[in-house]
């Protein structure tokens, strides 16, 4: 080969190898992209479980005869009967 060919080889093979790097980071960047999509599904849905779960859970309390709900109120002490088991709750209203 001629110094000209050897050259000019050289130069085609770096830009055969940059072609390549930009394909697989373009891949690359793809995937990251891919992600986030994904991502902002998954929190999305994340949202949408926990609300339905935080409103399942409001209706059991609510709708359980055996609780009795208390607003504007802070724990004061917790009775117990003679087992050691709590039996209820003092409360103190909240001052606004």
């Amino acid at each position: 080969m001629r110094p000209t060919q050897v050259r000019t080889h050289a130069i085609r093979r770096a830009h055969e190898n940059i072609d390549k790097t930009l394909k697989s980071a373009e891949v690359i960047l793809g995937q990251f992209d891919l992600t986030r999509q994904v991502e902002s599904i998954v929190l999305s849905c994340f949202l949408v479980l926990r609300m339905n779960l935080l409103l399942m859970l409001k209706q059991l309390v609510f709708n359980n005869r055996n609780l009795t709900m208390h607003f504007n109120t802070e724990a004061a002490d917790v009775v117990s009967n003679s087992k050691g088991q709590m039996s209820g709750i003092l409360l103190n209203a909240l001052q606004h």
